[in-house]
């Protein structure tokens, strides 16, 4: 959760083709490989939180996370 936390992804934590499907109650986006997924986290969400919760919920190509965040 370092990463949501304080926005700084450490090498090696997504692979290149890393896919996000970010859904939240009003809108949703979808972006493909590391920089985008990096850039999507920064640029929407510059406040520093904490992450109490986060579910997560293997798949067989990957993993789908929630969390909460404060």
């Amino acid at each position: 959760m370092r990463f949501l936390e304080t926005d700084t992804a450490p090498e090696g934590l997504f692979p290149d083709d890393v896919f996000l499907d970010l859904t939240l109650p009003q809108w949703r986006l979808q972006t493909r490989g590391r920089d985008a997924f990096v850039a999507v986290r920064r640029n929407s969400h510059p406040s520093r939180g904490t992450v109490p919760r986060h579910p997560v919920d293997p798949t067989p190509t990957g993993l789908v996370l929630g969390f909460e965040e404060t």
